[in-house]
């Protein structure tokens, strides 16, 4: 929270600005072997941590892939996912009933 004064000779008052602070965490998922060749798909786990103190909504995760991969449309655990341009993929998460409360986590999501 941060707080801001402002005093002038007609009046003064306190103004409070509430933020919040989002973390993304990035892992393989559970059924993704840690060691892979060139051409196989990789899955990955993606959690939004609501690290701040109000509820945050219509969430725009960013995620960017490798130089030497490729995001694949039309699989499954890709829906929702779109590249908005080479290299870079966006998905909008609204969750928990529209809110995702201060220190709570987003249910993780999967795209290949």
């Amino acid at each position: 929270v941060e707080r801001y004064t402002s005093v002038s000779r007609e009046n003064s008052g306190t103004v409070t600005v509430e933020v919040f602070d989002l973390a993304l965490i990035k892992i393989l998922a559970n059924d993704q072997s840690a060691s892979v060749e060139p051409g196989d798909t990789v899955h990955y786990r993606i959690r939004v941590i609501n690290q701040g103190m109000i509820a945050a909504d219509n969430i725009v995760v960013s995620d960017y892939v490798p130089a030497a991969m490729s995001f694949e449309n039309g699989i499954a655990g890709n829906a929702g996912w779109s590249e908005v341009v080479a290299g870079t993929i966006q998905r909008t998460l609204s969750v928990a009933n529209g809110n995702l409360p201060a220190g709570a986590w987003a249910a993780t999501t999967t795209f290949t």
